[in-house]
């Protein structure tokens, strides 16, 4: 090989060695409405049903809301998935069961049950910093992000080569003036504006980071999009549900119709490139008002979904960063 040929090959090797090739990353989010009325048998079927669907997108961070701590319930699910695959942090140390005041407005706790966020990553692929002491969720009262139940997540991700994103696990409170008030379009909780003060938080502390919210948000896509109660959108650099076509907007919450939702979402910023958007596989029956899910291998009624697994249908999205 002449001298050419080998100070080519060099220059290729060194290009390729500053020149990363983006990682794919997959990011689901379930409402698993755990140890609530449609739930609280969780047998094996549930299990089963869980982590069937959980293994079809397999994915590489699972955000989770709903999870009781009656019965162990965290640890159970964490078995499920798999404890020596998995990391797991919750919002168990400072979930509110009590209301709470900060700065002279109260916030309410959700008195003697629970409904934790918690974040399931892969131990091999992230390391993961919970940011709940600093953002000071651990001392509600204190804290710039006070929410109703405080119960948001707030996790710093860093991946084998050293690029950091972060992902944060809401599940938003309704504004309280009925269920029905959701699908207007008019009134934001403040909870939901707390969380885009978060997300803007964020952003301005890790400037180079990704950040990506996912939930469930209890609000439409277009009511997301919309104008806020405080006057303002959401900045252009953010996206909502990034790439997902109508039908997979309608896939993330049942109710007694197949109109009911959806509620859960994922709110990314710019940085973050989403790749391909996906849900389980759905359809409609022509002559009823019910919808059919694809899960573990056959066609099930949403309103049996509903009954035996949760309310709402997993959303994932699949990430190049």
């Amino acid at each position: 090989m002449n001298l050419k040929n080998k100070a080519l090959i060099f220059f290729i090797f060194i290009f390729l060695s500053f020149t990363a090739i983006p990682e794919e990353y997959k990011i689901m989010s379930f409402n698993i409405q755990y140890g609530n009325t449609k739930a609280t048998h969780l047998n094996d079927s549930w299990y089963n049903y869980f982590t069937g669907i959980v293994s079809e997108v397999n994915p590489d961070i699972l955000l989770v809301q709903e999870i009781g701590e009656a019965n162990n319930g965290i640890e159970k699910v964490h078995k499920a998935l798999g404890q020596s695959t998995y990391g797991c942090i919750s919002t168990e140390k400072y979930f509110a069961h009590k209301s709470y005041i900060n700065n002279g407005t109260t916030y309410s706790g959700f008195g003697g049950s629970t409904q934790n966020n918690v974040v399931f990553y892969k131990n091999r692929k992230f390391k993961a910093e919970d940011l709940c002491e600093k953002l000071k969720f651990t001392t509600p009262e204190h804290t710039r992000f006070p929410s109703d139940f405080n119960n948001f997540q707030c996790i710093k991700f860093t991946t084998k080569d050293n690029k950091t994103f972060i992902v944060v696990n809401a599940h938003v409170r309704p504004d309280g003036k009925g269920f029905w008030k959701m699908k207007e379009g008019i009134i934001h909780s403040r909870d939901t504006i707390t969380l885009r003060k978060l997300l803007y938080e964020m952003e301005k502390l890790h400037p180079t980071a990704g950040v990506i919210a996912g939930g469930d948000f209890n609000y439409s896509r277009a009511v997301l999009t919309d104008t806020w109660t405080d006057g303002q959108k959401l900045s252009a650099e953010w996206t909502v549900d990034p790439g997902f076509t109508p039908d997979e907007y309608s896939q993330a919450g049942l109710g007694t119709t197949y109109s009911n939702g959806p509620w859960d979402h994922f709110i990314c910023n710019d940085l973050i490139r989403v790749t391909r958007d996906f849900c389980i596989p759905l359809k409609l029956n022509s002559d009823s008002k019910d919808s059919y899910t694809y899960v573990n291998g056959k066609w099930m009624k949403d309103s049996e979904f509903n009954r035996n697994i949760s309310d709402h249908w997993p959303v994932s999205i699949s990430i190049k960063y």
